[in-house]
């Protein structure tokens, strides 16, 4: 991968929560021109304060060697798994768009609007059998519109119509399949 700055949450690969990496790649000898956020002492570089927790770290690492090797079985799981909720988004006669281009899209997330359908209506609606969200999980306290989508140039209106879907390998898909049919079955209603 051709990168200038790369960061990744061990908890996103089924690491720990509270750790994750930074890389920075030099070009003529610089690094990037980041700052340090916090302030202490100048570990990193004076990136970033205090001191590794070793556990944690050895935990991403071992994180990190486990996605590498499962990487291939675990993409093919999460395609099979992102086939099966497309097939059942397409047959469900509901007007909606799928955000991103597939070709760069993660295996394991959807950014799906529903159009006419308010997110946060949907979320209630179904808050018993399926957990999907309308923001980031880092601004769950803030009821401002996505950001993200924002920064992409999606109307308001799409953007209060937009859910997002995610999954792992380790989900089992009949179940997934049953509590996302759901979920579009109250879409139904709620588009009515």
């Amino acid at each position: 991968m051709q990168y200038n700055m790369l960061s990744f949450s061990a908890h996103k690969m089924r690491g720990s929560q509270g750790i994750g990496g930074l890389v920075l790649r030099k070009r003529s000898y610089k690094l990037p021109p980041v700052q340090a956020i916090m302030c202490g002492g100048q570990q990193e570089r004076g990136l970033r304060p205090g001191i590794i927790p070793t556990a944690l770290a050895a935990g991403c690492g071992a994180a990190c060697a486990l996605a590498e090797t499962n990487y291939a079985e675990d993409a093919r799981k999460l395609r099979e798994i992102e086939a099966l909720l497309l097939g059942l988004i397409g047959a469900s006669g509901l007007h909606h768009t799928i955000h991103g281009d597939p070709r760069w899209r993660m295996p394991n997330t959807l950014s799906l609007c529903l159009h006419g359908i308010s997110s946060e209506a949907l979320m209630i609606a179904t808050k018993q059998y399926c957990a999907v969200s309308n923001g980031s999980a880092c601004t769950s306290t803030n009821y401002a519109p996505s950001y993200v989508l924002t920064a992409m140039g999606l109307p308001a209106d799409q953007i209060e119509s937009t859910i997002r879907i995610s999954w792992g390998a380790d989900t089992d898909a009949d179940l997934l399949k049953a509590e996302f049919s759901k979920l579009l079955d109250a879409a139904r209603e709620l588009a009515q």
